[in-house]
């Protein structure tokens, strides 16, 4: 009896230990997941040491994670200019001056000139020959622009003529009484340039007197005038160089080619021109050179009257 009980008693020892080590053995295959610390923070205070140690509290800065936090960014007001050692910054060059406007011819820049009297001789050119004669003008030209201008002169031109035929002194004359409005380009650069030269075309549009001598006609019958008269429009076309030696007066210094066609005959007339020009002022000009003086003259006036007010009131 009391071995049998023994080797129960053995039996179940046995079974007991093979119960735990099968359980050991299922325990080690998955070990328990580690224990997430929380985040501890400067605020946080340390925790305590168990009781009966004499092992003293840490600090909280001890604490903090060893990787340093990334300091925020400035703000844009703060932010330091860049440094200007590493690499030179280049000046940028000025930039180009733009030329001052050029004003209108004259010296007050209006751009009114007058031609008091222009002269000059005059050759016309025809089958029947070479006659020359001379013709006077006046006129007025007006600026455009600080290079363009409007040009319109009134002038007559006189070529006697030596041919006579049947008593009649006009067989080889010409005469013209014309107005020629041209459009003038002047080569300026400066305000107060001397020297200005310009080219100019236009047309003459007018009364044409012409010898039959001269166009290399027949004569006419015995009684009858040997010239013709007919009115027409010729072109124009010239060149010239105006001298300013003062602002307000000039000369005008030109030479001008003038194209006819009548009778189935071409006629060609050259003129050479010397011409005294005036430079007008507008009115208002002169006004309101005036009114800055006048008011000159009232401040000077209260200037001398608040000294002498002064002066009193000291004494």
């Amino acid at each position: 009896m009391r071995r049998h009980r023994c080797a129960r008693l053995t039996a179940a020892a046995l079974l007991l230990a093979g119960a735990l080590a099968c359980r050991s053995a299922f325990s080690a295959e998955a070990p328990p997941a580690p224990a997430v610390a929380p985040p501890v923070s400067a605020e946080t205070s340390a925790p305590a040491p168990p009781p009966g140690s004499a092992e003293a509290p840490l600090p909280a800065a001890q604490l903090a994670p060893a990787v340093a936090p990334v300091p925020a960014a400035a703000p844009p007001g703060s932010w330091a200019p860049p440094s200007t050692s590493a690499s030179p910054v280049l000046s940028a060059a000025p930039a180009p001056v733009a030329p001052a406007a050029l004003p209108r011819a004259g010296l007050f820049g209006v751009g009114i000139n007058l031609d008091l009297l222009e002269l000059g001789p005059i050759q016309v050119f025809a089958r029947g020959g070479k006659p020359a004669g001379f013709f006077v003008s006046l006129g007025i030209e007006i600026d455009l622009g600080p290079y363009a201008a409007f040009r319109l002169p009134l002038k007559a031109a006189i070529v006697p003529g030596s041919t006579t035929i049947a008593g009649e002194n006009d067989a080889g004359s010409f005469l013209e009484v014309a107005l020629a409005p041209a459009l003038v380009y002047r080569f300026r650069d400066t305000p107060g340039q001397r020297w200005v030269p310009f080219v100019l075309g236009g047309v003459d549009l007018g009364a044409f007197q012409f010898g039959r001598a001269l166009l290399g006609l027949d004569p006419s019958p015995m009684g009858t005038a040997q010239a013709f008269t007919r009115a027409g429009i010729a072109p124009n076309a010239g060149g010239g160089v105006l001298f300013t030696p003062v602002p307000v007066f000039s000369v005008r210094f030109a030479a001008t080619y003038t194209y006819l066609f009548v009778a189935h005959t071409s006629v060609s007339v050259l003129e050479e021109t010397v011409a005294l020009r005036l430079v007008v002022r507008r009115a208002h000009d002169s006004s309101s050179t005036g009114t800055k003086s006048g008011c000159e003259s009232v401040h000077l006036v209260a200037r001398m009257s608040s000294s002498m007010v002064t002066s009193q009131r000291w004494k």
